[in-house]
């Protein structure tokens, strides 16, 4: 059984890592590309002299100067697109790690969501032993009062552990899951009164 689980899962997160894996590489190839200009952009950034802001002093000079300027000249210098394009990877890699998130969390679901025969059965083994622990402690509680009824004394070996106790209506741990199986429709009510009449 675990190895068919083994399988099962590996078939399942084969199949959905591919828009994952997708996602991935193109993230990866927007990092690559982002740095890629952030080495244009120092380059630039050495070499401009202080950009648009010098271009703007050096057109207002000349107007004082009453020389020739031409305000529409390198209005957008190498410099500004390359900020302009950093700025666009920069917020297509937000939103791909957001996806990216949501692919994730999506996939989880999935996974999960493909375990529900196994996660049903074995939670019902899991509290129908419960119960039945607690009927063995009950008969336990009895062979006890029969000892003592026949006049003997003495504790029992494993005295002073409760292990689930004996099923009171204050008990709380296995009728918490109890409730919460039965509100997930894995027991039915019929099924879990049968355990404990036994």
């Amino acid at each position: 059984m675990i190895a068919a689980l083994r399988k099962k899962t590996a078939s399942l997160v084969d199949y959905e890592d591919a828009p994952l894996a997708a996602l991935d590489r193109k993230i990866a190839k927007i990092e690559s590309d982002d740095q890629a200009l952030f080495e244009v952009q120092l380059s630039l950034e050495e070499s401009s002299g202080g950009g648009t802001a010098s271009r703007l002093t050096d057109a207002a000079r000349a107007l004082l100067d009453g020389t020739d300027y031409d305000p529409t000249a390198n209005s957008i210098s190498q410099l500004e697109i390359v900020c302009k394009k950093r700025a666009v990877y920069r917020r297509a890699f937000e939103i791909g790690r957001v996806a990216r998130e949501h692919l994730l969390v999506e996939r989880g679901d999935r996974i999960f969501a493909s375990f529900s025969s196994e996660i049903a059965e074995i939670e019902r083994r899991r509290i129908m032993a419960a119960l039945d622990l607690q009927r063995i402690n009950r008969q336990r509680e009895q062979l006890r009062e029969n000892i003592r009824s026949a006049g003997g004394g003495g504790s029992l070996p494993t005295d002073g552990r409760e292990l689930l106790g004996v099923g009171e209506t204050y008990d709380e741990e296995v009728n918490w899951c109890v409730e919460r199986l039965i509100a997930a429709g894995i027991v039915s009510s019929a099924e879990i009164e049968k355990a404990k009449a036994r």
